[in-house]
Formats: C-alpha cells, sequence, structure tokens
C-alpha cells in the first residue's frame, strides 16, 4: 500500500512536469541566453545551461536571472521556455523522443502503482475473511 502511494506521489510530479512540457500548464515564454555551459558526461550524456532573462508570452520581463537546460543552445538564442508551478522552467522540447519520455514515464508509474493497488486490495480482502453475517454455524 505504501509504495503504491509513493508510485502516485511521483506520477503525479512527473505528470505535472510533463503537463508543463507539453505546454498544456504553467506559464509560456522564452530566455533569451545570454551565457550558455555545456556541461558533458554521466549517462544522460550532455546537455547546456544557459542563463538569461525570462520574458513571459505578454513581453514582460522577470527581474531575476533564470536557468535552463537545453540540448542545444547558444549564447545569444532565444530557447522556448514554461515556467513550472515550483518555479523553475522547462525548455519546450517538440521532437517525437522528447514527447513520448514526456507522457511514457508518468503512465508507466501510474499502470504499476494500479497493480500495487490491486495487490494490496486483494491481500487484504483475503486476510479478513468472510463477513460474520456470511459465516455458516
Amino acid at each position: 500500500m505504501f509504495l503504491s502511494l509513493v508510485l502516485l506521489t511521483f506520477a503525479a510530479f512527473l505528470g505535472v512536469r510533463a503537463a508543463v512540457g507539453f505546454g498544456v500548464l504553467g506559464e509560456g515564454g522564452h530566455i533569451v541566453a545570454a551565457r550558455c555551459v555545456e556541461h558533458g558526461g554521466g549517462k544522460g550524456g550532455s546537455y547546456v545551461e544557459c542563463a538569461g532573462t525570462f520574458v513571459n508570452g505578454r513581453g514582460e520581463r522577470s527581474d531575476g536571472p533564470a536557468t535552463v537546460r537545453s540540448y542545444s543552445a547558444v549564447d545569444g538564442d532565444v530557447v522556448p521556455v514554461r515556467r513550472a508551478p515550483w518555479g523553475t522552467y522547462e525548455a519546450l522540447d517538440d521532437s517525437l523522443l522528447g514527447l513520448v519520455g514526456r507522457g511514457f514515464f508518468p503512465l508507466l508509474l501510474t499502470v504499476a502503482a494500479a497493480g500495487c493497488l490491486v495487490r494490496a486490495g486483494s491481500f487484504v480482502r483475503r486476510e479478513a475473511g468472510e463477513p460474520a453475517e456470511n459465516r455458516s454455524r
């Protein structure tokens, strides 16, 4: 039961991130990259982290600096992003692999959590036994 709750919580978090990445949730805009630094290595491969100014869809600039991970940005690029509900910025990736990856993992975790809940429910039913009014004397 506990495992299913943990999986559902993680699936909800990834679902919100996916909604931001799909452009459904969060404030849309772009970041004008003032400085981009490439970080390499590791199992996930290399990526570029760009810092700049967030400009929302109405053309208003944010006060503080904004950073976003991208895979192909350079200094001076305009990176389309969405601001997540918790304040970070997600680069919009409209490639097929990016879209499938964003949607697949929350779905996989939700299915795993449902499987855990079904298994826990069958275990609880089996351990509880028959109700007293159904038992023969």
